[in-house]
């Protein structure tokens, strides 16, 4: 499918145009955010560079899956990339949990962006790809308070562009019985420069069922895949991209197919590679965000993902596993049109533009001078808001193209905050002597200010300019120091001969950094009923003395419906500064004066006192034992808050003339110079009307004694009205291994007054997620069995809609049903892993070729989640003398590797084990009538007949299908076998010795006659002409060292050592 999604994504045009002969990515870099990635392999040599591991502090080039290698090929490799020069930055972000598997926390992924963030001026750094999500940490409702909403800003700011895949979980059923509801966009995606969905390339023939139980029963050109999120409503941000059917490289060196819209978002993040690398040379500077949006937008073809697609849903309604007629049904699509960008297109609309920018309309390509003009002018830094210090590297006589010493580098800049700006020129690497001029302007064009030579660096030829600055646009300019007339309007007035390489530096010294709106300090409370707690000073922000009367902002939003506590202590004993506090409601740019308060005493939960005066001191303890925490004078403010609000809290000295209700955050004009400093602790709490929805609020209450039956209501805690995001935490302690169920009942059971659909949650004592039922084959009423170790667990219950809150962080959810419930919750002796003995499996349906059964690691049949090392088991009879082809697919972006194991009715290996893969498989020699059993773990240390051992502990979905691989017969029969000698489904060199042993104990012989006991020539007769010989040897080393050979038709994945005989793409018969 390679050829056919270069050609729909205009990759092959752009690269048989003249015009863009060279441009491959070249000097650019892009960072992948996930599992790490392989830089061995073959497709990535020389085109991954050092990283960070968010989660150990390595550099990420240790992956524990493949998938981000997978992605890092699709948009870099050197024969299936998009940008083939370019290079890729591993992020690793997962952390991995025996009972969860991988997931990410949402700090770790913050972090990443803020990493590129931090590098990508210096690294070129054009592009950053997230990883699919779980939906847990993300799917919150409102954008404003979404983790990444800020940081993408920041990206933005720097010209980077956030891409993110939509999410493979289209079709999965909200409820299994009543409805059908899918899922449209994770909400990471959906606040990112790109959301992207997953298409088909062409048409790769019928009936791909994906292990999220969506089937595309047909497939074609831009087709959306059955699994790809989208959007209900097309917003700004969406693309269409192939995802499904997309070669990759595999960690074990060849090519795999990958499919998912991680695949998908790799192929944009490729061509985001590829219009950089064209902006940067042909327009002398990097597309804006913005730009890249509106070309990439405007450049492809229309998806509708209504028109012909051709995808159902199964349901699994008789709970046995395997796909039945009865059980499918049609899945429909949104009716949206969806763009498909084409590099081709978008290439040459950015051409046009830089020549109607650079030349008024007139002359070649590349013969004006684009970014010496405002409208071309160059993406700066944002001053006082994202930055307060940006370094660019120019060159005067070139910007791709040769210029000239008329050349003019202009640049764009914002200041958010009023200050002090520097601008400096200076040398680069290797330093060089060049004459610069600097000059300042309005948005309009119009001089402010200049500078030629730097006098405080005597000798110096390069530039200085330092002048205060309000909030505003501004252009700089940096030509040579003849050029001192120049229009930034268009091209006039452009003089001198000199020309040579520069660095600029823009910097910004605020003089009150945490005094402006923009710049406001971010208040994350640790949740659970804790407050934050924040250590600063009146008179210095950093570390740095403040020359205007001190103000300190803080920013925060209220996950829940609660109660807002803001409490200020001085510590200083004499000398103290008397501090006053003023609280606002933010809505957008604007804010409401709520609160304030010159001196008070603080409360907590219920308004119960926490402080107590004596001599104009502050004690913690009515008893005034200990030392002070304060003075009388010092304030405190309490007001009621509502879920999603966003509030400012100034912190400030009585002297300062700030009027509270007049307060305008967003300058500092009419602010005394500073006069008084001091220290304060600034305590902000939050009494949340939800008391039992997160782990820290819960961590210290006694467990609840089982059984345990309760009637409660989800949006009602008690008498009090909690809210849309209610969640019910039930904590649980265990003495001994045992079987923990936990029931809801509300559309079932006794009678409520408003039933609600629920959903139930399993964590241990860290909040780490167990297993979580939406509802069972029955209704809608969620039971959870689990075999738990002794411990202590919570039992969680939400909204169906809100079953991806954050248990760790109070209202990261969002809103769903509220209404009654019944909850009982017990235990009963641990049972067994109820499907790891072939006793237990010889009672199950027997799978036959064609069959096709959807299972889980760490959960059985039953609804029991197993603690241990989960196996399953499958029956499987042959109905010929025949080759069989067992294979598991953990599915899409999202997946556990898994081992595969063949055992015959007594128990012994008949196959295996492989290697743990997310696409494990295996052939074996079936007999018409007898019985196999597959076995399927996360690892192979276990006894199929007695149950004893480990499989491993992994959890999570896969299908298992049975295929025949053709009857049984010499393997020259069988090309795809000829050259695995020891059958272990790998052509390596283990199987170059057996072949050498044979030849070397045996010599030349005819194979007609019965072979003598224990030898191997049927296997080792790889050229097929009943001889063992050296033409056998020739032959298999001609197959191993060489794209083709052997008789096995040309691949590309030929040559990848070792050769994975799982994977479709390596061979061609």
């Amino acid at each position: 499918m390679l050829t056919a999604a270069l050609d729909l994504l205009g990759v092959t045009g752009f690269r048989a145009d003249a015009n863009y002969a060279g441009i491959d990515g070249s000097g650019i870099r892009v960072a992948v955010i996930g599992s790490g990635i392989e830089a061995s392999v073959n497709e990535l040599a020389g085109r991954v560079d050092s990283g960070l591991d968010l989660v150990s502090g390595s550099d990420g080039l240790s992956p524990f899956d493949g998938r981000a290698t997978e992605w890092a090929s699709v948009i870099a490799g050197a024969t299936i990339g998009i940008a083939p020069a370019a290079t890729v930055i591993p992020l690793q972000v997962y952390t991995q949990s025996a009972s969860t598997g991988p997931h990410v926390e949402w700090q770790d992924l913050v972090e990443a962006l803020h990493w590129v963030r931090d590098h990508a001026a210096e690294q070129n750094i054009v592009a950053v790809q997230l990883p699919p999500t779980d939906g847990r940490l993300f799917a919150i409702e409102d954008a404003g308070i979404h983790p990444l909403s800020q940081v993408v800003d920041e990206l933005t700011q720097r010209n980077v562009a956030v891409v993110a895949p939509t999410g493979n979980q289209y079709g999965v059923l909200g409820d299994h019985v009543l409805s059908l509801a899918g899922p449209h966009a994770t909400s990471d995606a959906l606040v990112s420069t790109f959301a992207v969905g997953a298409l088909w390339a062409e048409d790769a023939g019928n009936d791909f069922a994906w292990s999220t139980q969506s089937v595309d029963v047909t497939t074609d050109v831009a087709r959306v895949a059955s699994f790809s999120q989208r959007p209900p409503n097309v917003t700004t941000n969406i693309l269409m991209a192939p995802g499904a059917g997309l070669e990759a490289a595999s960690l074990s060196g060849g090519l795999t197919t990958i499919q998912g819209t991680g695949a998908a978002a790799a192929t944009v993040t490729g061509l985001i590679a590829m219009m950089q690398d064209v902006a940067q040379t042909y327009a002398g500077r990097s597309l804006t965000v913005d730009e890249l949006q509106g070309l990439l937008q405007t450049s492809g073809a229309i998806a509708n993902d209504a028109d012909d697609e051709n995808a159902q849903v199964w349901v699994d309604r008789n709970g046995d596993g395997i796909q039945q007629a009865s059980e499918l049904s049609s899945l429909a699509g949104v009716g949206a049109d969806f763009l498909v960008p084409n590099l081709h297109t978008a290439a040459n609309l950015l051409l046009d533009q830089v020549e109607l920018i650079a030349s008024a309309g007139g002359g070649a390509i590349g013969s004006g001078d684009p970014n010496g003009v405002a409208a071309g002018a160059i993406m700066g830094p944002t001053l006082g808001g994202a930055d307060s210090l940006a370094t660019f590297q120019g060159e005067i006589g070139a910007d791709g193209v040769a210029i000239g010493g008329a050349d003019v580098d202009l640049y764009r800049f914002q200041v958010a905050a009023q200050g002090v700006v520097t601008f400096r020129t200076g040398s680069v690497s290797p330093a060089e002597d060049f004459d610069t001029l600097i000059r300042l302007f309005d948005a309009n064009g119009q001089l402010i200010a200049f500078n030629d030579d730097d006098l405080g660096t005597p000798g110096s030829q390069f530039s200085f300019l330092e002048l205060p600055l309000s909030p505003g646009e501004y252009l700089l300019g940096v030509s040579n120091s003849a050029n001192v007339n120049y229009v930034v309007a268009n091209n006039q007035n452009r003089v001198g001969v000199d020309t040579g390489a520069y660095a600029l530096t823009f910097s910004h010294a605020m003089t009150d950094p945490d005094g402006m709106f923009a710049t406001a300090n971010p208040l994350l409370l640790p949740g659970g009923g804790e407050p934050a707690v924040v250590n600063a000073e009146i008179g210095s922000d950093f570390g740095m003395s403040v020359s205007l009367a001190d103000i300190d902002l803080y920013r925060w939003q209220a996950p829940t419906d609660g109660i807002l506590r803001v409490d200020i202590d001085t510590p200083d004993a004499a000398g103290f500064v008397d501090t006053q506090v003023a609280v606002y409601r933010i809505t957008g740019q604007q804010t409401a004066f709520l609160s304030h308060n010159g001196a008070g005493l603080a409360t907590g939960f219920g308004d119960l006192p926490v402080e107590f005066a004596n001599g104009g001191l502050v004690f913690a303890n009515p008893g005034f034992g200990g030392n002070p925490e304060g003075h009388e004078l010092d304030p405190f403010a309490a007001l009621g808050v509502a879920a999603g609000e966003e509030f400012l809290i100034a912190v400030y000295d009585q002297t300062n003339p700030l009027t509270p209700a007049t307060f305008n955050p967003h300058s500092l004009s009419g602010r005394a110079i500073n006069s008084v400093s001091g220290a304060y602790q600034l305590r902000v709490g939050f009494d949340s009307l939800d008391t039992d929805g997160a782990i820290q609020q819960v961590a210290s209450s006694a467990a609840e004694a089982l059984p345990f039956t309760a009637t409660a209501s989800l949006g009602q805690d008690d008498a009090t009205i909690v809210g849309a995001r209610d969640v019910d935490l039930y904590p649980i302690e265990l003495t001994a291994t045992s079987l923990l169920q936990a029931s809801v009942q509300s559309y079932g059971g006794p009678p409520v007054s408003v039933p609600v659909d629920t959903t139930l949650h399993l964590f241990d004592h860290a909040g780490t997620l167990l297993a979580r039922v939406a509802n069972t084959a029955s209704g809608p009423d969620p039971t959870l069995r689990a075999t738990l170790p002794a411990g202590r667990y919570y039992v969680g219950v939400s909204g169906d809609a809100n079953s991806r809150f954050d248990v760790r962080q109070l209202g990261l959810g969002v809103d769903a049903e509220m209404g009654d419930y019944h909850i009982s919750i017990d235990v009963s002796p641990g049972e067994a892993d109820s499907n790891n003995q072939i006793a237990e499996a010889a009672a199950q349906p027997a799978l036959t070729a064609g069959s096709r059964v959807w299972g889980r690691l760490g959960q059985d049949g039953d609804g029991a989640t197993t603690s241990l090392g989960d196996v399953d088991l499958y029956r499987v009879v042959a109905s010929a003398n025949e080759r069989m082809r067992a294979s598991v697919s953990t599915g899409l972006d999202s997946a556990a590797p898994v081992v595969l194991r063949v055992f015959d009715a007594a128990g012994n290996v008949v196959a295996g084990p492989t290697a743990a893969s997310e696409t494990a498989a295996l052939e074996f020699v079936a007999s018409t009538g007898a019985e196999y059993y597959i076995g399927v773990s996360g690892g192979p240390s276990y006894d199929p007949v007695s149950g004893g051992g480990d499989g491993v502990s992994v959890a999570g979905d896969y299908r298992i299908s049975i295929d025949s691989a053709g009857p049984t017969g010499p393997p020259w029969q069988n090309p795809r076998d000829r050259f695995d000698i020891n059958d272990d489904m790998f052509v390596t060199v283990s199987d170059l010795r057996v072949l050498l042993t044979d030849i070397s104990t045996n010599g030349f012989r005819l194979l007609t006659q019965p072979p003598p006991a224990g030898e191997l020539f049927f296997y080792v007769d790889v050229s097929g002409d009943d001889q063992l010989s050296l033409t056998d040897l020739r032959q298999w080393l001609e197959f191993f060292v060489t794209p083709t050979g052997g008789g096995e038709g040309e691949s590309s994945g030929d040559a990848g050592w070792p050769k994975p005989l799982d994977e479709p793409s390596v061979w061609s018969t």
